[in-house]
């Protein structure tokens, strides 16, 4: 193999292991956050923390488009017609992780003034 074509070879390897580190990355941040969603959605409930207008919004959207009959791709067509209600469902989730930082941040207030 010739010296030009390895580095290219390594280059490349190393751009796919950035972007595999960077979507593993949000991957780990979504789960990493599902810890904090349920008590996010207990405290909701309970009036104590206000969820943003545009996370409302995302939810509500997103299940009204889920479970709606009308799709910009018909879900009759396997694998196809699931790519839009995923996209939306993916939305939603980054959405949330934003929601829940938003939340870990409210409990370390709220908990340092309990103190």
């Amino acid at each position: 193999m010739q010296q030009g074509s390895q580095n290219s070879l390594t280059s490349s390897m190393v751009r796919q292991w950035n972007k595999y580190r960077r979507h593993a990355g949000n991957a780990y941040q979504v789960y990493r956050s599902r810890k904090l969603l349920l008590p996010m959605l207990r405290d909701v409930f309970k009036g104590r923390y206000r969820l943003s207008f545009l996370t409302m919004l995302a939810a509500l959207l997103c299940i009204a488009y889920i479970f709606s009959p009308f799709d910009l791709l018909p879900d009759f067509i396997p694998f196809i017609g699931w790519i839009d209600d995923g996209a939306c469902f993916w939305l939603l989730l980054q959405q949330l992780k934003k929601e829940t930082a938003r939340y870990y941040l409210y409990r370390e207030a709220s908990a340092t003034v309990q103190q």
